[in-house]
């Protein structure tokens, strides 16, 4: 009996694992496959640049429409239906889009899967708080890096697909079909208590639960130090594709620049999930945001092609998997509202993705795109000194013994 029991929870969270992970896969593809069919979508809804473009501030909408009230259910009513509702959202979005050459419908889906997305910022990490309490931290780093695999994948895939002559749509669809099979394994997936009582007492994001000696200060410094670093990343996705055209190199190898920071991105959450094991979320955050700063500050000052790209892959292995260790350490100031917690740090990632290119979109017309290296420093001396400044105030909670078995 016992040994069933055990083979019923491996296997519960073998489902939970391929749940989770594959809600980050699709919606990272969901925030890149719409710029990746682009000439596509134009000729799919006989319509303008700008208005496919459209589709992504309609995708933004979504999320930032959605977010707070997913938190709010996620604390309220527990993170299972709103993460039912997130992946159905998600499949309507992978489906609508490409079966329906409507640009009204279109609008709709994109907002629907913006919607979606906010399900998994808001759900994800409660579910991960659960099942895997002794690796919380890690295990959102792994997160953060399928998210990052999920943006890479539409244009690997249409790079795979276009030498064949296969429509645009199956990019889509290989995105939706994953929804369906999570759709079809959610009735086998068995959660926990997962309400907010409970998790605040026995949950991962309990376990890395903290205070601040002077709450207005540190939070303050927190937000201010989130928002730096999502305009930073911002920023990089941004520029660093023409600024590397500007290289004396070849089209095709400069080309390479940005995605050798993306698979940077991928390892650097596989590896901040070894280090969040043995280091705390606020030392790795300090320390990775520093490292990234002087990397940047040397390829500016040697501006040499070898140094550009081994520093962006630097760049990408800090970077990448920072926004996991913003959520671990919301959720932990506020355990009991781990859902509101994690809705906070991606509305802040999403003003700031929004104000990013208006700041940075300025300076780069008056001055050149090399005007977006000292963007990218200044934000990360505020992302840094924000930092600073919240570890400075930021103290863990002692454990009792239950919690800390």
């Amino acid at each position: 009996m016992y040994v069933k029991i055990k083979f019923m929870k491996q296997e519960n969270k073998a489902i939970a694992f391929f749940e989770v992970f594959s809600f980050y896969l699709i919606t990272g593809a969901a925030c890149l496959v719409l710029g990746v069919s682009l000439t596509s979508l134009m000729d799919h809804y006989e319509v303008t640049v700008q208005k496919v473009a459209a589709l992504s501030a309609a995708f933004a909408a979504g999320r930032f429409a959605a977010v707070f009230l997913f938190g709010y259910l996620t604390d309220r009513i527990g993170p299972r239906i709103v993460y039912f509702i997130g992946v159905v959202l998600e499949l309507c979005y992978f489906f609508m889009i490409p079966l329906l050459p409507y640009y009204t419908v279109g609008l709709i889906a994109a907002f629907l899967g913006g919607a979606g997305m906010s399900a998994q910022d808001t759900t994800n990490p409660l579910i991960l708080s659960a099942f895997f309490p002794d690796k919380y931290p890690s295990m959102m780093s792994i997160g953060q890096a399928f998210f990052g695999a999920g943006c890479l994948l539409p244009s690997v895939i249409r790079s795979v697909f276009l030498p064949f002559g296969i429509s645009f749509r199956w990019i889509f669809y290989v995105f939706g079909l994953l929804a369906v099979l999570m759709v079809i394994l959610y009735p086998f997936f068995r959660f926990p208590d997962l309400s907010s009582a409970k998790l605040a007492e026995e949950g991962g994001h309990a376990r890395t639960g903290a205070y601040l000696t002077a709450f207005i200060p540190g939070m303050i410094a927190i937000v201010l130090s989130c928002a730096a670093y999502c305009a930073t990343t911002n920023t990089i996705g941004l520029y660093t594709s023409a600024f590397a055209e500007t290289l004396p190199i070849s089209a095709s190898l400069g080309a390479n620049l940005i995605t050798l920071y993306n698979i940077g991105g991928m390892a650097g959450s596989l590896i901040n999930a070894a280090l969040l094991r043995k280091i705390r979320p606020v030392q790795v955050l300090c320390m990775t945001s520093f490292i990234a700063l002087m990397m940047l500050g040397i390829m500016m000052a040697v501006k040499e092609p070898a140094v550009y790209f081994a520093g962006r892959l630097v760049m990408g292995l800090c970077l990448g998997a920072l926004y996991s260790v913003f959520v671990v350490l919301a959720t932990g100031i506020f355990p009991t509202h781990a859902g509101l917690a994690a809705a906070g740090v991606a509305v802040t990632s999403a003003v700031a993705d929004a104000a990013a290119p208006l700041i940075t979109g300025k300076l780069v017309q008056d001055l050149g795109i090399n005007a977006s290296f000292y963007a990218e420093a200044a934000l990360l001396i505020l992302t840094v000194g924000g930092a600073v400044v919240f570890a400075l105030l930021y103290r863990e909670k002692k454990q009792s013994p239950e919690v800390s078995e």
